[in-house]
Formats: structure tokens, sequence, C-alpha cells
């Protein structure tokens, strides 16, 4: 449900009372574009845009972060939010580039943040530190507490949020007072946290196991133990839970029991998150190659060889896949076919996920810097 504009900026204020102010820069890029739909588009249109117009993606506006964003960026009504790598937190408009906030939570520090439906969570990927809860409406600080370093994005689920940590503590903490509601010790580095429902999470560890977990109760459904070690979340669908290894190997396991459907191995390691459209399946490797799997049989469809090494997780969005390279790179690709249907390229590496909204898209570089494209 979209918040007043009002409710937006009070709620990025609540963070500025830790460390004071901080400045915010940005720079336009000559051109027109309308303003970014909050909802995403209608299956495939993308695609059909690109059909009928051609290759035309282009930068609309460039923003100083201040420091690094990190590897997701979120939606919050019609404003994008994200944290950097030096503990800074900011709220932009992505239509014009123009930030709402911009300040320093806790210095040089890896900050997560995510913002749910009264609650904004606050944690950080360093020992020491503590778990905050804020409300969005009047900005008060609600709860603070002593917390491990988090290893990965904290995942809402209300009135909840999952907190993955670097020792192997999955949490379960209610976003109202910060009390654990239970944890569970997985032996190894979180790498990454999915959830189907209120009633599954899948969870990924450095060592190579997938975890079932029941959201009831922490107890654990089924695991399953893989060779290689895993470096992002599980992709879901109804029937399957699927991953890729540091060996290069793609498996594609029951979502019931655990047990390996298929397997297949690739050239190169896949490192980046998989990601589902139909029966497709879509992992890049470093090898700088963009796989298509059938998500049923993992037989390769097509593949493209990228001009360079990919830096971001794959997001698709209506039939459009997105990818940002190490070399500053910005790809739009086919899901049908893997053909490449525009590529800019930008200063910096792209180590920021996509974030697509409607006909136009952002991505975040290491020297600090976001990026707004048009596609048309």
């Amino acid at each position: 449900m979209k918040r007043p504009q009002k409710t937006c900026i009070f709620l990025c204020l609540v963070l500025a009372s830790i460390l004071g102010t901080g400045g915010c820069q940005r720079h336009f890029v000559p051109g027109t574009h309308k303003q970014a739909r909050t909802l995403p588009p209608e299956p495939d249109i993308l695609l059909s845009i690109y059909r009928k117009a051609g290759p035309q993606a282009q930068v609309i506006w460039e923003y100083n972060c201040l420091g690094a964003p990190g590897s997701t960026l979120h939606r919050y009504g019609a404003y994008i939010y994200g944290t950097t790598r030096t503990g800074r937190y900011f709220m932009v408009d992505p239509a014009r580039g123009r930030a709402v906030v911009n300040r320093q939570i806790e210095k040089e520090s890896d900050l997560y943040a995510v913002i749910m439906d009264s609650v904004v969570i606050a944690g950080f990927k360093k020992k020491g530190h503590t778990l905050r809860g804020y409300d969005t409406e009047k900005g008060q600080k609600l709860w603070e507490r002593s917390f491990e370093a988090i290893s990965v994005p904290i995942v809402p689920m209300q009135p909840y949020c999952i907190v993955g940590t670097e020792s192997g503590w999955l949490y379960l903490v209610d976003a109202r007072n910060g009390r654990t509601v239970w944890k569970a010790f997985l032996e190894s580095r979180i790498k990454g946290i999915s959830r189907w429902s209120d009633l599954k999470i899948y969870v990924s560890t450095n060592r190579g196991y997938v975890y079932c977990i029941n959201t009831g109760d922490g107890s654990m459904s089924w695991y399953r133990a893989l060779r290689g070690q895993l470096f992002s979340e599980p992709a879901l669908s109804q029937n399957g839970v699927y991953v890729g290894t540091n060996r290069g190997t793609v498996y594609g396991l029951s979502v019931l029991s655990g047990s390996v459907v298929w397997r297949k191995k690739l050239p190169g390691a896949v490192f980046k998150k998989t990601v589902i459209r139909g029966n497709s399946l879509y992992a890049v490797t470093t090898r700088s190659v963009l796989y298509c799997l059938n998500r049923t049989t993992g037989v390769i469809q097509w593949k493209t060889q990228l001009p360079a090494l990919a830096g971001t997780n794959p997001v698709l969005e209506g039939g459009v896949i997105f990818l940002g390279g190490l070399d500053g790179s910005v790809w739009t690709l086919s899901a049908e076919t893997g053909d490449i249907l525009s590529h800019v390229k930008v200063k910096g590496r792209i180590s920021t996920d996509i974030a697509v909204l409607g006909t136009s898209f952002i991505a975040g570089t290491e020297k600090g810097r976001l990026y707004g494209f048009s596609i048309r």
C-alpha cells in the first residue's frame, strides 16, 4: 500500500538522529523521461517495447550515494531506498534521482536496513553492533538489542523479520519489540534466505547446505548437502529449489524433500543467484556466460557470451533480463533467446542488483554512484 510522501520523508529522518546529517550530491544527465511506475509491468511488456522500438536504453540521471551501495535496492511507495558499505542510508526519487535523505548511520560499517509496514529494521555486518527498530510514523526508536554480525539482507515476514548471521545462526525476530521468537544453528555462514510463503523458508550456507525451515518454530523439514560452496539464496518454484555452486554445478532439488532431481555442470563457477521464468532457469557463470536451462530437467536451452564478467544477480522483469558488469556495463537481454537488447556503460563496477520500475531501471556502482536509465 502506497504511503503519503510526508510519511516517507519522516521515516527517512528517523535514521538521521543517530549520527548527524551529511551531504548528498546529484547530477542530471540531459534528456527527458516520464515518471517511473511503482508497479511492475505486465508480463513481457518490456520485451515487446524492445522489439518495437529497438535498443534505446540511456542514462537519464546520476546520483552520488557517498559510499558504495549494498547489493540490493528496495522499493517503498514511489521511492527507492538502500544502504551503503560505509554505513549510510539513502532514499531516492527514481524518476529524477533526487535524494529524500542520505544520512550517516554508523561509520565504516556495512549496513542492512528494511522497511516493514510500521517499523524500520537496521542491522550491521560487523561484530559488536546492534539490531534496531524504529517507528515509521513517529520516528521514535522502538527497541535496540545487541546482535551478531549479519551476513545477508534482512528478510521481512510481517510482523517478523528473518536475520541470518556470519556465525550460522538464523533468527526470527519480532519487529515490534526486537525479541527473538526462535533461532536455529545452521553450522556455517548464512549466504541466502528465500521465503516462498509464511510457512517455509529456504536457506543456503557457505559450506554447501540447503535447509528448509518451518517458520512456526524454526524446526528443520529437511536439509541437503551439495558438492561445493554456496554464495547466494535459493531460487524457488512450486515444486523446486534451485542453487548454483562455486564448482559450476546447478542443482534442482525437490521442494518437499530436498532430494536432487537433476544437476547440470557448467564451465566456471556460479556465484550469483539463479532466477526463474516459467519453465526456464537462468544462471550466470564466472566465465561471463549466461545460461538458460530447462527448469525441470536442467538441459541447456541457450547460452549467451557476455562482453565482460557479471557483477550482479540477474533480474528478470517483463521478459527482459537485466545484468550489471564489472566493467561498468549494464546489459538487457531477451529471456526468450538470450539476445542482447541494449548495452550501456558507466564509470565503475556495477555491484548492486538492477532495480526495475516500469520502463526505467537503476544500477549502483562500487564508486558510490546510482544511475537511472530509461528504455524508451
